[in-house]
């Protein structure tokens, strides 16, 4: 619990430290603006590391309400809990994964703020290959 702790920390720390970073160009006038695309979520990769690390919070906190706390669930709940657990748990690794390649893919020339067709179907591809790891994550958990 320790370590996802200070894993979810660190992933708040980056999010906001992005927002930051977005909110000061934009006041610079080097993002946003009446013909450029808004400061914030304008690639893949910050769509789908917002949904990791909302679905890694909220993991982590269930984990710590369900099975760290004592004598605050039952052991029949605890169980039947247990395989949700384990596909947001899927999902959230699958899902980091998703991110790192959409932000692999928003280092394309364009820097990823292009609504040029050619980065609209490489954002695409990434949010699709979160989707395939969620199904795969729901198969794992369907066993």
């Amino acid at each position: 619990m320790a370590v996802q702790g200070v894993a979810l920390l660190t992933a708040i720390l980056g999010v906001s430290t992005m927002w930051i970073k977005h909110d000061a160009l934009a006041a610079a006038g080097i993002l946003g603006g009446p013909t450029q695309p808004p400061a914030h979520f304008q690639t893949g990769h910050s769509w789908v590391g917002m949904a990791v690390v909302v679905i890694f919070g909220l993991q982590w906190l269930g984990g710590l309400v369900t099975f760290m706390l004592p004598n605050v669930v039952s052991l029949k709940t605890k169980k039947a809990i247990m395989p949700l657990h384990v596909i947001l748990g899927c999902i959230a690794v699958f899902g980091s994964l998703a991110s790192i390649n959409a932000g692999i893919i928003s280092w394309r020339g364009a820097d990823g703020r292009s609504l040029d067709p050619k980065d609209m179907q490489l954002k695409t591809v990434s949010l699709l290959v979160y989707l395939l790891a969620i199904l795969v994550a729901i198969t794992l958990g369907a066993r």
